[in-house]
């Protein structure tokens, strides 16, 4: 099982979608997810020891959907204007954090324009 992301990924500057599911033994993401600039999505779920988001992610400002899911440590930083990380990933439009027992979506795109 892996306790990381495979280094390799970081070169894939093109990469336009990350879909990180089900890693247990995953307790953070590198701050070289910043490096992948042309990322459109990036799904998290069922991984339930990562508890906080690497500063680079306010460097990929192509990002725009971030979903979180089942990731109760990383759900509760991510918190809209609550959480600590929620200023690492404000600038992203659309973004859903929640668990099957509980959900939450935040547009920022709308809930700034009201």
């Amino acid at each position: 099982e892996l306790a990381s992301l495979p280094e390799g990924l970081q070169h894939l500057t093109t990469l336009q979608s990350l879909v990180i599911h089900n890693y247990p033994n995953l307790v953070e993401l590198p701050e070289w997810v910043g490096n992948l600039v042309s990322l459109r999505l990036l799904a998290i779920s069922d991984c339930q020891n990562i508890n906080s988001l690497p500063e680079g992610l306010q460097r990929l400002t192509e990002l725009q959907q971030l979903s979180i899911r089942d990731c109760l440590n990383l759900e509760e930083q991510c918190q809209k204007e609550r959480g600590k990380d929620w200023n690492k990933i404000s600038h992203i439009p659309y973004i859903y954090v929640g668990s099957s027992a509980r959900q939450q979506r935040h547009d920022v795109a709308t809930s700034s324009s009201s």
